[in-house]
């Protein structure tokens, strides 16, 4: 959140990945995650650790896939939460410093209290945007190996227009609106409480 020069370049590269299409980040991390000179197997061999079939294995693709949408997702928690600390008065930091609190004190009782609105707020987007999110394993595993990498959002797309059974389709559908109405009402309350 500090000020200074290239601040800005810094910020606006980190801000990248986030307004990247899926597809394109999910040609990057395919290429990090290649078994055949990929940089993950390369960073392990540097530690003198066998490679691993990232994407093909049922233990580790799903985690591939987390740690993809977390590179994804940083910028826009970075992007919140630094416009919740700008609200935060000077005068609260300087109260807690005569108070003699150090930067840990001072984070957690004058930081993460007043920008709490902001981080609730913030992980309610993005479990919404999470859940409903299709392209990386549309693009990278095809919801495999297996299902292991299966969201609800590739299932209702595979069972309606793969199997051509929308019947079923419909009622994934139904009860991913069920579940996204609970998250919603969720951040609308929130939100309410926040602006309240």
């Amino acid at each position: 959140d500090r000020t200074g020069r290239g601040v800005t370049i810094v910020r606006t590269l980190m801000l990248t990945p986030w307004v990247m299409p899926g597809v394109v980040i999910s040609a990057i991390w395919l290429t990090i995650y290649n078994p055949i000179g990929g940089l993950a197997n390369e960073m392990l061999g540097w530690f003198g650790l066998p490679g691993r079939d990232w994407l093909g294995d049922p233990n580790t693709a799903l985690w591939a896939l987390v740690l993809t949408n977390i590179w994804k997702g940083v910028p826009f928690w970075m992007l919140m939460l630094s416009a919740g600390l700008k609200t935060i008065p000077a005068e609260l930091y300087e109260a807690a410093s005569l108070d003699g609190a150090g930067y840990l004190r001072q984070v957690r009782h004058v930081v993460l209290p007043s920008i709490r609105n902001v981080i609730v707020l913030t992980a309610l987007l993005a479990f919404i945007w999470t859940f409903n999110y299709f392209d990386l394993s549309y693009a990278m595993t095809q919801g495999g190996p297996g299902r292991a990498t299966t969201t609800i959002a590739f299932d209702i797309y595979k069972t309606s227009f793969v199997y051509n059974r929308f019947d079923q389709g419909a009622a994934l559908s139904v009860i991913s609106f069920v579940l996204m109405a609970v998250a919603i009402g969720a951040y609308a309350l929130a939100s309410r409480r926040r602006h309240g």
